[in-house]
C-alpha cells in the first residue's frame, strides 16, 4: 500500500508541475498532505526490509531512513588497531570505483543509493546485500554544534537565538546537501535510540 501511495502521490506532482500549477497554492498543498497522512507509515518509524533500514515520513519532503549507529570514543578514532569506518559519506556518491568494483569503502553509502546501483545491475545483489548489512557510524562530536568550524563534522544549526543565520550559512555552503543528510541520520538515530530507551522505560 505505502508504494502505491507514493508512486500516486509522485504522479500526481510530476502532473501538476508539468502543467505549470503552483504546488504552493493552499488547496494543492492541502491535496498533497492529504495523500501524504493516506500513508501508513506517515510519523511512523517502519523497517525496509529490502534496504536493511528504518524509515519515517515526516511529510511531503522530508524522508528519514537510517539505523542505530556506532558513536565512537575518541581513543577508538585514535587507535590505528580499531576499525573505525562508515563515519563519513562517500563524497563519491554513486561514482564510487570502489563501490563500481564491487570492493570494500570505508566512507558510508546510503543504502537506498545503493538499490538504485543494483536495480540498473551496476553492482550485483551479492554485493548490495552485503553493503547493506553496514550502518551509519559517527564521530564522538558529531552533536556538537559549531557553525563556525569549517570542516562537516560538526553540527553548523542547531540554536533557536542563531536559526537564520545558520540556515543562509548552510543553504551557502557548496557541501549543504552531506550536511543535511548527516543531520537527518542523527535524527534517525536519535529517534531509534529513544525507541530503544522506552521498551525498558515506560
Amino acid at each position: 500500500m505505502e508504494k502505491n501511495i507514493e508512486k500516486k502521490l509522485k504522479e500526481i506532482i510530476s502532473l501538476l508541475s508539468d502543467n505549470n500549477i503552483d504546488l504552493n497554492k493552499p488547496v494543492i498543498n492541502d491535496l498533497i498532505h492529504q495523500l501524504i497522512k493516506k500513508n501508513p507509515y506517515y510519523n511512523s518509524v517502519h523497517y525496509n526490509n529490502e534496504t536493511n533500514e528504518y524509515e519515517i515520513i515526516l511529510d511531503s519532503n522530508i524522508t528519514l531512513k537510517g539505523n542505530l549507529g556506532i558513536i565512537f570514543k575518541e581513543s577508538q578514532i585514535n587507535d590505528r588497531n580499531i576499525t573505525t569506518d562508515q563515519i563519513s559519506y562517500c563524497n563519491q556518491n554513486n561514482n564510487c570505483k570502489n563501490v563500481l568494483k564491487e570492493k570494500y569503502c570505508k566512507f558510508y553509502h546510503p543504502h537506498s543509493e545503493l538499490l538504485k546501483l543494483k536495480n540498473n545491475n551496476l553492482i550485483s545483489e551479492e554485493y548490495f546485500n552485503t553493503m547493506i548489512q553496514y550502518q551509519k557510524n559517527y564521530h564522538p562530536k558529531s552533536w556538537l554544534y559549531k557553525p563556525e568550524y569549517k570542516k562537516n563534522s560538526l553540527r553548523k544549526i542547531g540554536s533557536k537565538n542563531n536559526l537564520k543565520t545558520d540556515i543562509f550559512m548552510l543553504l551557502n555552503n557548496p557541501d549543504r546537501k552531506i550536511i543535511i543528510e548527516e543531520f537527518k541520520s542523527q535524527i534517525i538515530h536519535d529517534i531509534l535510540l529513544l525507541k530503544e530507551i522506552y521498551k525498558y522505560d515506560t
